[in-house]
């Protein structure tokens, strides 16, 4: 959990000594402000680190139930909020297809009201009272990166699965194929094929292993790994944040086309 960062100038020279911390937290929007915030408190040196070099507003919200608002109030922190100007959410409608459900929910605790700030909004203020806190926060700081490079082994093992990925991502409706194009689109060719390289030779492994034959997942696996209501009720929400309506209907699975 501890850790040591080398001090730097501010035109980049390294400075002798190490600032050394209790814990390091990377990720400063509201999962990682708030840890920070709080074992700062405990009296724990805390540094809390982003590459991003200001919070932006992501496409989502953070709907807070009583629970979490309850929570902010118990940090202190429910004034500031309410001090932004995020109005409360009483009685609410939640409608799916042809259900629609009204109502409110009983006060808890004396709060009787939800929230849903922006990111930006929220995350600050996460972000500010981690500093009030005692925490160091870093914000546009990426740290030291190590490389991605893999590690030395049988240049003929290179070789074969270089040409092995090569072949699997130019076949048609397979999983190899599809994790290729996935993470080509995210990370480059190189990248995308160094990881179906790998995931032949896992494959490989489980088959010598269970002497078992391959066994392809195909090529909807990265769309259906999940539960698909679930993916389908996030993809219409952004689109929701975005200013679109959506009505979205399941076809029967005997009409359902792949993408």
């Amino acid at each position: 959990m501890g850790g040591g960062v080398r001090l730097r100038t501010a035109d980049g020279r390294r400075k002798a000594g190490r600032m050394t911390y209790d814990a390091i937290v990377v990720g400063a929007r509201c999962g990682g402000a708030p840890l920070a915030m709080l074992l700062a408190r405990r009296g724990h040196r805390v540094l809390l680190v982003d590459r991003a070099a200001r919070l932006t507003d992501p496409v989502s919200t953070h709907y807070l139930p009583h629970a979490g608002v309850r929570r902010l109030a118990d940090w202190g922190l429910l004034d500031a909020l309410r001090a932004s100007g995020v109005p409360p959410i009483g009685p609410m409608t939640v409608s799916w297809q042809d259900s629609v459900i009204r109502g409110a929910v009983e006060a808890v605790d004396g709060i009787d009201c939800a929230y849903a700030p922006r990111r930006t909004v929220l995350d600050a203020l996460l972000v500010e009272a981690a500093a009030a806190a005692g925490a160091e926060v870093r914000l546009g700081y990426a740290g030291k990166s190590k490389g991605g490079k893999t590690r030395k082994g049988s240049k003929w093992l290179r070789l074969y699965l270089h040409e092995a990925a090569r072949a699997a991502s130019r076949t048609k409706g397979t999983y190899l194929s599809a994790q290729y194009s996935r993470i080509k689109a995210r990370r480059g060719p190189a990248k995308a094929r160094v990881a179906v390289e790998h995931s032949i030779l896992v494959a490989l492994f489980h088959m010598l292993d269970r002497d078992e034959p391959y066994h392809d997942l195909g090529a909807d696996y990265f769309t259906h790994r999940r539960d698909p209501a679930r993916h389908a009720q996030r993809l219409a929400a952004q689109l929701d944040a975005l200013g679109y309506d959506t009505v979205i209907t399941r076809r029967p699975d005997n009409q359902a086309t792949a993408a």
